[in-house]
């Protein structure tokens, strides 16, 4: 086994559960939004991918998830259409 493979097998990636309220800068283009930063914990973090998008219902409304990169972090979020507030759902963690 190489050691890249043998390190990564002993730092285990984990969800971190946050369920926080956040602030999203998005642009929107035909009639989808693409979130560009986000700030949680008075720190602005830059979105560099959207590494993936899908929506789902919450009862009766619309939630927008996405799950994006900033730097070496993945975090996973989702607008609420209910109230139209941005989640800060999870964070990847290692170890």
């Amino acid at each position: 086994m190489n050691s890249t493979l043998a390190s990564t097998l002993d730092c285990p990636v984990h969800a971190e559960p946050i369920q926080e309220p956040i602030v999203v800068y998005a642009t929107h283009q035909g009639g989808r939004v693409f979130p560009q930063s986000f700030v949680w914990q008075l720190r602005t973090f830059p979105v560099d991918a959207i590494n993936g998008q899908w929506e789902d219902r919450d009862g009766g409304f619309k939630r927008f998830h996405f799950s994006i990169q900033s730097a070496d972090e993945t975090y996973y979020l989702y607008l609420r259409t209910e109230d139209m507030v941005w989640i800060l759902d999870q964070v990847m963690l290692d170890g």
